[in-house]
């Protein structure tokens, strides 16, 4: 998933991390990229950006983290080519298989550092940061802004966390998340664990599997932000697309009809929370989700 490498040993908590995608990663995969009907429902604005950023009909993408490739695969088609390179083998696996016959597309086993043939038009960071460990993310953008053509296009999203500390609003936004998930997420743990969900959901879930990888957390806006501005120009401000309907929806993956169409409507009815929440000043008090922000970066010429 993640991307830097370093010499020597990994340590114990990166072991984890490879373990973990190795053991996990076809699950976690299934449900970061969704499904079609409910990537129409809650990523269909998202993914339209992702697409007219980074598309450069005759360009190069590079897709850091690619998973199964379904993303960098959407935003080349056929009109650039595409290298996406991952760590973890069960997901290069998927990715070759998944771009068959689908264009100029290769996938590399390892981190950015086995990366050498740049420069790239542009690149995707789709989810990658917060799989990083915390010393290793100034290295990987270093690494990423030398890849990249200058004018090179980058656009990043990831889990950005919310505000520490007690406040009127800090209380708002947990009563509000309380009313506004509650209910959402009782229908998706019954549907998933009692009545629709698949062996292989329950098998993982017996295994260990909670969704959450052993790196993996939501990072600060400031620090995102800064990290960005000091290697790369014309970069945007933090645009904040998923909380309640991402997380509902990766979780709706694996239930089946009819309780699959329920799920649509209720993730339809939670982006739209979405779309007015994450714009509100309670955005930073979101509780019980993480909430998702995208950028856009320019490497200067």
């Amino acid at each position: 998933m993640y991307g830097l490498g370093k010499e020597g040993p990994l340590t114990s908590v990166e072991d984890l991390e490879r373990a973990w995608w190795d053991r996990f990663g076809d699950i976690a995969e299934r449900q970061w990229s969704l499904n079609e009907e409910l990537n129409l429902v809650v990523r269909r604005e998202h993914l339209a950006e992702v697409v007219q950023f980074l598309r450069r009909p005759g360009g190069r993408l590079l897709d850091v983290g690619c998973g199964s490739g379904w993303l960098g695969l959407l935003v080349a088609s056929t009109q650039m080519e595409l290298t996406g390179v991952d760590f973890s083998l069960e997901q290069v696996s998927r990715a070759r298989q998944a771009a068959f016959g689908k264009g100029s597309a290769r996938f590399i086993l390892g981190t950015i550092d086995q990366v050498e043939d740049g420069p790239y038009d542009s690149a995707l960071l789709h989810g990658v940061l917060h799989h990083l460990p915390e010393f290793q993310i100034e290295p990987f953008l270093d690494r990423l802004a030398k890849l990249m053509a200058p004018g090179g296009r980058i656009y990043l999203y990831e889990p950005i966390a919310r505000a520490q500390g007690f406040s009127g609003g800090a209380l708002a936004g947990g009563l509000m998340s309380s009313l506004v998930w509650g209910p959402f997420w009782i229908m998706r743990e019954v549907g998933l664990r009692l009545v629709t969900g698949p062996a292989g959901f329950r098998r993982a879930v017996r295994q260990g599997w909670d969704g959450f990888s052993p790196i993996e957390r939501p990072l600060a806006a400031e620090r995102v932000l800064s990290l960005m501005r000091a290697r790369l120009e014309s970069v945007s401000d933090l645009t904040y697309w998923h909380a309640f309907s991402l997380a509902f929806a990766m979780g709706c993956t694996e239930l089946r009809a009819p309780l699959s169409y329920l799920a649509r409507l209720q993730a339809m009815l939670l982006y739209r929370i979405d779309r007015i929440l994450l714009r509100s000043r309670l955005r930073r008090h979101i509780y019980g989700v993480w909430t998702f922000a995208s950028l856009t970066a320019i490497k200067r010429g």
